[in-house]
Parts: structure tokens; sequence; C-alpha cells
């Protein structure tokens, strides 16, 4: 995250409106596709959001257990590459109404907390940090030769991508 001193750019980013603002980013590449570019990054995001929860106790990270419902006759997870370990729980230790569980520790950011450590870390390795509306991504690509385009269901008018739905709600009880 943020190693060598670049210019970073930050755009559109009124983080005090945003819902993430006020919620817990949970690791888990679903309804993702391709599937082996997403593997890829994953397990890149994996290892490097570990790092974070072990070596920087500030940054909002930590390595949480998650229970997933899956079907009885699943076999082994397509992530399953991406993350330490996994358990299929025998059907004694899955909670009702579950059948089938698999039991899995991921990466969960604070992002009350992660954010601003994150602008901070920007900060001390000389980027500079400009906030300004951008309407289509060509104009981030025209400034930018690399964009992270972080705008979740906001690519629907930023990319024109009308395939982008909201697709699951999650909840979690910590």
């Amino acid at each position: 995250f943020f190693k060598q001193k670049t210019a970073y750019e930050i755009r559109n980013c009124d983080w005090s409106s945003d819902v993430c603002s006020s919620d817990l980013a949970i690791w888990f590449p679903f309804l993702a596709e391709p599937r082996e570019r997403v593997l890829q990054w994953s397990s890149t995001t994996f290892a490097a959001l570990r790092r974070l929860a072990v070596a920087e106790p500030h940054a909002g990270v930590a390595m949480t257990p998650l229970l997933i419902a899956v079907p009885e006759s699943s076999g082994t997870p397509w992530w399953a590459p991406a993350v330490e370990r996994w358990t299929r729980l025998c059907p004694d230790q899955v909670p009702a109404p579950l059948t089938a569980a698999i039991a899995v520790e991921v990466p969960v950011c604070d992002t009350t907390v992660h954010l601003p450590w994150l602008l901070q870390r920007i900060s001390a390795l000389g980027g500079v940090i400009v906030r300004r509306t951008v309407h289509a991504l060509d104009e981030a690509l025209a400034v930018a030769p690399t964009v992270v385009n972080c705008t979740g269901l906001g690519a629907a008018a930023l990319c024109n991508d009308r395939e982008v739905i909201p697709v699951q709600i999650g909840r979690a009880h910590v």
C-alpha cells in the first residue's frame, strides 16, 4: 500500500457522505468475474491487508472469522487459494437454519479508521491530495497513466456501465 514516493491524486472523495465512511469493509471475492483475475487481485489484497492487520495496528484492519453458507455438496471454493486456511464445518457445528457452512478468517477494515490512515500514508510519502469532481473515467485517464476505479455502484454513471447493479446486502453480527 503506497510504498513508493509517487504523486497520488484522490478525486471525488467526499467520504463524509459516502456509505463506506461509517461501515466495515469485508474482504471477500464473491460474484466477481473473471475468476482467474479476481483470484490474483484478491490474493494480493488478502496478503497486504493481513500484513497491515499484524504490523499496523492503527490502520483499522483486523483479521476476523467469517461464516459462509454453502451448498451441502459443494467442493473446494474457487477463492480458497487466496486465503491462508478455510474449514468446512461438520454438520453439528453449522448454526441453524443453515445446513452447510465454511469458516474462514478474513481481513475486515473499519473504514472510519482505515480511510484516514490511507490518506495520512499518502501524505507521508509526498503524495498530494486533490479533490475534484470527475464526470467520466476518461477525465481521470487524460491526466494519469494509472487510475484505480473504486466507485462501486458509482461506476454505473462514471463509466457508463449500465450492468453495475446492487446484488446483495450483507449483514454482520459482531
